[in-house]
């Protein structure tokens, strides 16, 4: 589900591989909203599993569980880019779901794939020319404020910091975490 910035459009993707895009209505007197259907298009051929428009290029990014990302024209929804991730893999059974899509301000598209209990993040332009792959459990994803990209890791406790392109460790925290047990082990804290 995606809404826009000026909060008058809500994208909903669906498992059949549509996206429906809603018209939001919003009444502040009465503290109320609408949703009125606007248009519905084919995006996958399986489920959606994430979208992302950059306003300022008129694009729709979405991902999904058939392993490919589009990239769309916002007014007329024609394919402009299509990106499938290369992980060099001779199975013809890839399995590979998309599970997330980030644009950084400098319109560097980050996408999350997860394939065989593995996440891989992916670097791309908006031509869909690949400029780095990572191989992270990567849980969350941001950009510092001079371009560099965040990431903090599921298992390890780990939160580190990579150069946007060439995704060359900068720094790397590591959070020591305790849990402890009271004496009659109904209750639990994180220290």
């Amino acid at each position: 589900m995606y809404k826009t910035q000026d909060e008058s459009k809500l994208l909903t993707g669906l498992i059949n591989g549509k996206i429906k895009i809603w018209e939001v209505k919003i009444d502040i007197k009465k503290m109320d909203f609408q949703l009125e259907f606007s248009k519905e298009f084919i995006a996958h051929s399986d489920a959606v599993t994430c979208i992302n428009i950059v306003e300022k290029l008129n694009i729709i990014i979405t991902g999904g569980e058939d392993g490919c990302v589009y990239i769309r024209n916002y007014y007329d929804l024609k394919i402009i880019t299509v990106i499938n991730p290369e992980l060099k893999i001779t199975s013809h059974d890839l399995n590979l779901k998309i599970l997330d899509i980030n644009v950084s301000e400098f319109d560097l598209i980050y996408i999350k794939c997860y394939y065989q209990d593995e996440i891989f993040l992916y670097g791309y332009n908006l031509n869909g020319l690949k400029f780095g792959c990572l191989k992270s459990a990567v849980n969350q994803l941001y950009f510092t404020p001079t371009g560099k990209l965040i990431i903090s890791e599921y298992f390890s406790k780990e939160i580190s910091i990579y150069h946007p392109v060439t995704f060359k460790l900068v720094i790397r925290f590591i959070f020591l975490i305790k849990l402890f047990f009271s004496i009659n082990r109904k209750e639990s804290f994180i220290i």
